[in-house]
C-alpha cells in the first residue's frame, strides 16, 4: 500500500569508466557519480526556502528548470537551449575586441547589457535598417527565454494553488 516516487537513470559504461580514469590519472579516489538534476536538488535544498523554490540552470547548450516544495521535486525538466548561441553571437559582434575567447566574451556580456531590453530586434523598428550585434544576441536569447516561459507557464496552469514569486 505504500507507494513511492522512483527514478532510474542509465549511465554507458565507459563514461563512468573515463570519470574514474580521471580522478586516478589526478591521484583521487572516486567516492560517487550523481546526475545533474540531484545535484541541483541539494544545492537547491540546502540554499533556498525548503517550502517553494525554483531555480533556472542555464549552460552552454542546456538549461534546467527545478522547482521544489516542502523538499519534493514537483517540476524538472530540461530545456535544449541555453546561451552558448548568444556567446557566439558575441564573439561574432563589435562588441569585443577581434578574436576574444568564448570566455572573454561571457564575461563580456555578464558585465554589459549585451541585448535589447525587449525580445525583439530595435533594427525592426525601422525599415530595412541594419541588423545590430544587439539585435543578433537578442534574437538568440530569445528561443531561451521563450522555451523557460513555456515550462513555466505549463507548472502554473497544473498548479494554480502555487504562485513562485522567486527564482533563482
Amino acid at each position: 500500500a505504500k507507494q513511492m516516487n522512483l527514478s532510474v537513470y542509465a549511465v554507458p559504461n565507459n563514461l563512468i569508466d573515463s570519470y574514474q580514469t580521471l580522478a586516478k590519472a589526478l591521484n583521487m579516489q572516486l567516492v560517487a557519480i550523481d546526475y545533474y538534476g540531484n545535484s541541483i536538488y541539494q544545492a537547491m535544498t540546502h540554499s533556498m526556502s525548503p517550502d517553494l523554490a525554483a531555480t533556472i540552470c542555464i549552460d552552454d547548450n542546456t538549461s534546467m528548470i527545478t522547482v521544489i516544495k516542502n523538499n519534493k521535486v514537483v517540476l524538472q525538466r530540461n530545456i535544449g537551449y541555453g546561451i552558448d548561441d548568444a556567446v557566439v553571437a558575441m564573439m561574432e559582434s563589435t562588441l569585443v575586441k577581434p578574436g576574444s575567447t568564448y570566455l572573454q566574451a561571457l564575461t563580456q556580456m555578464q558585465m554589459n547589457l549585451c541585448f535589447n531590453e525587449q525580445l525583439r530586434p530595435k533594427s525592426a523598428d525601422t525599415e530595412g535598417g541594419p541588423v545590430t550585434a544587439k539585435d543578433k544576441i537578442t534574437t538568440s536569447l530569445t528561443m531561451l527565454i521563450n522555451n523557460i516561459s513555456r515550462v513555466l507557464d505549463y507548472f502554473a496552469s497544473r498548479n494554480s494553488d502555487i504562485e513562485i514569486d522567486h527564482i533563482s
